[in-house]
């Protein structure tokens, strides 16, 4: 795999605004996807509102919002000031700033990118929070943790070219652990160092808060982007979709790239049909991108004509300083293939010793009697964490995630 990883210098703010109270910051999301002249020539003390980096999402657990801080500020924080005592307490907007990690490359899937990007920094007791896009990967971490990343990834073979503030990954690393808290702190909790103690000590905590997975099948989702230049009328097709309030929507804005959307199905066909999205549904060329598939083709993704079912994990009932829970997740799932292959190592070794050269082995590296891995994408949202994967491997990763 070569991946270039670069910092997007943005500070941004996390917002979780609870699935009643949508109505009320449904204008400040808007403003967020059409911001007019006043606001483009908004300045602060920090510089001027940008498009760096803006993320919203709608899940069955809660609206979430990354966006620049000074956009939070303008847009979000009297609104939330505006609500009564009760309400206001329920919405959490973060103080803290956080940046994002754009991650673009190719030749690993997209679960297995998710090990690779996120065991570096867990092992590292880095907080994320990450999000699977058509083209690319991103990870937002905190401001504060910057060098402290800058030297994780270094640590595992990630080459840091300064003038460019990226990374070159030569080749694929091997997982250990991850950590994605719902709001990250300053509390530091030990983390395991490998793989396996990880996933084992994630799914522990989240049994302990009597989490478990939600899944609605009817939920089909596809995982696309727009055609550049963004036209005005796909710009108003969404926010008619975001107007009707969507059981599930993922808009992901950049200045580098098109508009990344995690749509559902009726949203395509309808709504957005004629957009001319990438992908979509199936409908039309499209871009094999390191986040997504056009037409389901390509290498080391997911989305583009394929069905995504969402895998919903509710995190509200985690303390704030939970960790480890995307590579945890990914490592029950894609970990699979790890164990199989350790196994099929252990075993080959024991054959030998028992049988001679010809041993025990694996034709056409099948299972050795494990769970065979299931292919994912992830989208952490502030207080909530989706595991998106094919239609046909629910019933397996359901069936991975039980505890």
């Amino acid at each position: 795999m070569s991946a270039c990883i670069q910092f997007i210098d943005c500070k941004l703010c996390l917002i979780h605004i609870p699935l009643p109270l949508y109505s009320h910051f449904i204008h400040a999301i808007f403003q967020l996807i059409l911001p007019d002249e006043t606001v483009q020539d908004y300045n602060s003390s920090d510089g001027t509102i940008a498009a760096e980096f803006i993320n919203i999402s709608v899940t069955p657990v809660e609206c979430s919002v990354v966006c620049p801080k000074d956009a939070a500020t303008r847009f979000f924080r009297p609104i939330i000031q505006a609500l009564g005592p009760e309400q206001r307490e329920t919405v959490c907007i973060s103080d803290d700033a956080f940046i994002a990690i754009q991650v673009n490359g190719e030749g690993l899937d997209a679960g297995q990118r998710v090990l690779d990007l996120t065991s570096p920094l867990a092992l590292a007791g880095i907080s994320i929070f990450f999000i699977t896009t058509y083209f690319s990967d991103y990870i937002v971490v905190p401001s504060k943790s910057r060098s402290a990343v800058i030297t994780a990834l270094q640590n595992r073979g990630f080459i840091f070219e300064s003038y460019t503030d990226s990374y070159i990954s030569p080749s694929p690393i091997t997982p250990q652990a991850s950590s994605a808290p719902i709001i990250p702190t300053d509390v530091a909790i030990p983390t395991p160092t490998t793989l396996a103690g990880l996933t084992t000590h994630t799914f522990a905590t989240l049994a302990d808060h009597h989490i478990t997975p939600l899944v609605d099948p009817t939920l089909r989702l596809h995982l696309t982007a727009t055609y550049p230049p963004t036209r005005p009328s796909l710009l108003l097709a969404l926010l008619r979709t975001l107007s009707a309030r969507p059981r599930f929507i993922s808009i992901t804005i950049t200045d580098t790239e098109p508009i990344s959307l995690l749509l559902e199905e009726s949203a395509v066909a309808g709504v957005m049909r004629g957009e001319g999205l990438l992908g979509g549904g199936g409908g039309g060329g499209g871009i094999s991108g390191m986040g997504g598939l056009a037409d389901g083709e390509g290498e080391g993704g997911m989305g583009g004509g394929e069905v995504l079912i969402p895998i919903v994990l509710d995190l509200r009932r985690l303390p704030e300083d939970a960790t480890g829970i995307v590579c945890g997740v990914a490592g029950r799932l894609v970990g699979g293939r790890e164990r199989e292959r350790e196994r099929d190592g252990e075993q080959r070794e024991a054959g030998k010793e028992r049988e001679g050269e010809g041993g025990l082995g694996v034709i056409g590296g099948g299972t050795t009697g494990g769970v065979k891995g299931v292919e994912m994408s992830y989208l952490s949202t502030a207080r909530a964490g989706t595991v998106m994967v094919r239609e046909e491997d629910l019933g397996r990763a359901v069936e991975a995630l039980g505890y």
